[in-house]
């Protein structure tokens, strides 16, 4: 199976690219912070 220079070249400029990183660590944060929020809003209901 060859991949066409074509496609390697887009992939290679998607890695290099700032706002991809930015946008998976965007998404990655925004995870975190929905499960870190889901289980401190569980240890308030049980804290009582």
């Amino acid at each position: 199976m060859a991949v066409s220079p074509a496609v390697i070249k887009a992939a290679i400029t998607l890695a290099t690219d700032k706002r991809t990183w930015i946008l998976i660590g965007s998404i990655i944060c925004g995870t975190v912070l929905m499960i870190v929020g889901i289980v401190a809003a569980f240890l308030n209901i049980f804290s009582f």
